[in-house]
């Protein structure tokens, strides 16, 4: 199981990139790498205090620092998590890559800690 975190609070319209150990303004301070063939299986998002009303934090999978279909939403001002579980469209992606994740905060979201985990399973061989 891999777990991103923002290790403090990421501010309102930005993008940032969540990695293991908090979130950064480029991919390539946030990546983890995954040495062993395994795929993902579920993700799930979460942060300590909601957007706020019409507003969204978004969550995308990235693979080797490139966006993939793979999107998870927060919005409102009640939704604290998110979680997605497909394994049809995680198997396409590359089992020896690097993982991170692009946060986009909508313009008047609130500032949040956000935290990311995604369980994995061994890719048979």
């Amino acid at each position: 199981e891999f777990f991103f975190n923002s290790a403090g609070t990421a501010a309102a319209g930005l993008t940032r990139f969540i990695g293991p150990a908090g979130n950064y303004a480029t991919v390539s301070d946030a990546h983890i790498y995954n040495s062993l063939q395994r795929f993902p299986l579920r993700i799930e998002v979460a942060c300590d205090t909601a957007p706020g009303a019409g507003q969204s934090f978004t969550y995308t999978l990235q693979v080797n620092g490139i966006d993939t279909p793979i999107v998870l939403t927060i919005s409102g001002g009640s939704s604290f998590s998110a979680s997605y579980t497909s394994p049809t469209a995680f198997t396409s992606i590359p089992t020896l890559a690097t993982f991170s994740f692009k946060l986009v905060t909508s313009a008047a979201a609130a500032a949040a800690r956000h935290r990311i985990s995604m369980s994995t399973v061994m890719k048979a061989i």
